[in-house]
């Protein structure tokens, strides 16, 4: 690292990725910050430099030793950051640089206890109990989506959905039986409890229940800024699927396919005559919208709570926002690069209601859906390419007209 780089990140001073530490600061505070920035994206850990930037330098000759040793005897699981030492204004300081940790969530050992850090802004502290599930989440060691919602009830399911669903896995059994099958299936806890792919799939009332998690705001804005100059906005709550009579026909639409009729009237679009039958073209593919649609419900993150998914429409180009950025094993890098050769890096988040949607003819094959469906039918059909962005707590799909 060039002196003109640590130059510049001391004058920018502390923020999410840069923490200032003199020499004298206790092994117990130093893990944290450590701990912290391994759950976090990474960052840079200087020593011999205060809160206000100035250099105060350091005098010890062992400090790499020093966070070596820290980092086997206090962390888990291991990892080994870059550490470098420089002179600046005739005063050492020691750099520790931490790198986007694959293998979240790292916790500090405390005699029989693990305690789990993250970075906020410029401070670190210990993870509350969703910013921890979100972490095992993050790192496929928990599946949120199973744990029952302690705030619902067994009425809050609707069977005549689930009958649909056992239709369709050709299982046909009594309502008694069903409640076995929905306990197995990771749809009830075994205390009767609907666990979130319940509730996701099968509620019967998001309007008072659930009102973050199951909710999507579509908003129509005039020209190509976010800004109060809004044509259209509604939102839109309820569990996924429809609900279907008994010829097999929809008789109430799930929120998938109320959020579909809706972005259709919000997009431009003309109809022409084909053989004699009017058909309707739009400015995107419907397919490529639905496919962005249900993954905003398929990989969300469901420990996220008051931030529902959002659509805005423009006049150049609409963005799908969902809650929860990509896991650890799948980098935006690679991603994005994926789309070249056509192998889409998978994972899925909520393997559950994945396989659910699945089954209702949502989803392809986990991965080849954003590369046919996104990537390639927007190639053809207009020849852009889409945008994908992970903030860490959103995960934005940008495409264009």
């Amino acid at each position: 690292m060039k002196k003109s780089e640590i130059f510049q990140i001391i004058e920018k001073g502390e923020n999410i990725h840069t923490e200032f530490k003199l020499e004298d600061v206790n092994n117990e505070r130093l893990i944290k910050e450590i701990c912290g920035f391994c759950n976090s994206d990474g960052g840079i850990l200087i020593l011999g430099v205060d809160d206000f930037g100035q250099i105060i330098g350091c005098s010890r000759n062992d400090n790499e030793e020093r966070i070596m040793n820290m980092i086997s005897d206090n962390l888990e699981p291991k990892f080994i950051p870059e550490y470098l030492e420089s002179i600046i204004d005739n005063k050492k300081i020691c750099i520790v640089k931490i790198g986007k940790t694959p293998d979240k969530p790292y916790s500090v050992k405390k005699k029989n206890a693990n305690k789990y850090y993250i970075r906020r802004g410029t401070t670190c502290r210990e993870a509350d109990r969703n910013e921890l599930l979100r972490l095992f989440q993050k790192s496929a060691l928990l599946h949120y989506e199973i744990l029952e919602r302690k705030d619902s009830t067994i009425n809050q399911i609707d069977f005549s959905k689930f009958q649909e669903y056992l239709k369709r896995i050709y299982v046909n059994i009594s309502k008694e039986d069903a409640i076995k099958v929905m306990t197995n299936k990771k749809f009830l806890s075994k205390n009767k409890i609907p666990t979130i792919a319940g509730l996701v799939l099968f509620g019967n009332d998001f309007c008072n229940e659930l009102p973050s998690i199951l909710k999507v705001d579509i908003v129509k804005f005039s020209g190509i800024e976010s800004d109060y100059n809004i044509i259209n906005q509604r939102s839109f709550y309820g569990s996924l699927l429809n609900l279907y009579d008994e010829n097999g026909n929809i008789s109430q639409l799930g929120l998938i396919d109320k959020c579909i009729d809706y972005i259709k009237i919000n997009i431009k679009s003309k109809s022409q005559l084909n053989q004699a039958r009017r058909e309707m073209d739009f400015e995107y593919p419907i397919e490529t919208i639905r496919e962005l649609l249900v993954n905003c419900f398929a990989h969300r993150d469901y420990t996220i709570e008051g931030e529902g998914i959002r659509i805005f429409i423009y006049d150049d180009r609409m963005e799908f926002i969902s809650p929860g950025g990509l896991p650890n094993t799948i980098d935006i890098e690679d991603l994005t690069n994926s789309f070249k050769y056509g192998v889409v890096p998978t994972y899925a988040r909520n393997p559950i209601i994945v396989d659910v949607l699945k089954i209702f003819g949502y989803i392809e094959n986990i991965g080849m859906g954003l590369y046919k469906k996104v990537f390639k039918l927007l190639k053809k059909f207009n020849n852009t390419i889409p945008v994908l962005e992970d903030t860490g707590r959103l995960f934005v799909v940008k495409i264009f007209s």
